[in-house]
């Protein structure tokens, strides 16, 4: 879907990948992909970046301190990926990486309605 021969995925991520030369790709396709961004918004707003989106899927490969200027400790960037998991609609897909603390424990807030 994203990345491959025939992707048409719309694109759009912090680093220079190694598969393509740049960090966005415009394609044709129905899906964007964007690399979810926890940084602050802007001086006057500051949620994380990733809080503005309306995620169908998230891929959670990761949740630790970072941003120091920003968070003042790891519960608070847990707290901002709790946030963001709970934006994910209930027909929506939340893929957590099993070996992140951050990313097992933030999934705590994808609620299944039965």
């Amino acid at each position: 879907m994203c990345c491959g021969r025939q992707a048409r995925s719309v694109v759009l991520i912090g680093g220079v990948p190694l598969n393509f030369r740049r960090s966005w790709r415009l394609g044709a396709g129905a899906e964007f992909v964007v690399e979810g961004d926890e940084y602050d918004t802007a001086f006057f707003d500051k949620g994380s970046k990733f809080l503005h989106y309306k995620p169908q899927v998230v891929l959670l490969t990761s949740v630790e301190f970072d941003h120091a200027d920003i968070f003042r400790d790891e519960e608070a960037v847990r707290a901002a990926f709790r946030k963001l998991v709970a934006l994910i609609p209930e027909d929506g897909l939340l893929v957590a990486c099993a070996a992140s603390p951050g990313a097992m424990e933030s999934r705590a807030a994808r609620v299944r309605r039965w």
